[in-house]
């Protein structure tokens, strides 16, 4: 899509012998333990993202600090995850006509700048609204690092 190519990262829990032969299978896989977190699983992806890519990730993992530093391992390695509507932002530029294409901005939370302190206090991204409202208090549209005019709606 676009030149890029197109990743997904999403959790799920099963059941599965730890074996060498296993991991050494699933490589590019994160998995442990249902206490820790997804989006911790998900950092540990970022190491192995490939230039002029494109990840969508479930709206679970809308996290500054991940998509910041998945953004970072290229520049070219691109995000995208659905927006719910209670996400807080504000808009910082319109890209349409109709009112649904933005760059807005957001606020680093304080807890991601002290496990991360090279983070921002804010943060940029498109946002992309659906043009139907079917799903109030739900998701709204999608958010995501492909800002540049080439990948335009």
């Amino acid at each position: 899509w676009y030149g890029l190519r197109l990743f997904s990262v999403d959790g799920t829990q099963f059941k599965t012998h730890d074996t060498q032969a296993l991991a050494e299978h699933l490589h590019d896989v994160a998995f442990g333990p249902s206490s820790t977190g997804e989006v911790n699983y998900a950092k540990k992806l970022a190491m192995s993202v490939p230039a002029d890519s494109l990840t969508i990730f479930d709206r679970c993992y809308l996290s500054a600090e991940l998509m910041l530093n998945w953004q970072r391992q290229h520049g070219s390695s691109h995000w995208m995850t659905p927006v719910k509507s209670n996400t807080k932002y504000e808009v910082v530029e319109q890209l349409d006509k109709e009112g649904r294409d933005f760059i807005v901005e957001m606020k680093v939370s304080g807890h991601a700048r002290k496990q991360d302190p090279s983070l921002p206090e804010k943060w940029r991204a498109r946002l992309v609204l659906y043009p139907e409202k079917t799903q109030p208090n739900h998701i709204k549209g999608v958010l995501t690092s492909l800002a540049d005019k080439q990948y335009e709606t």
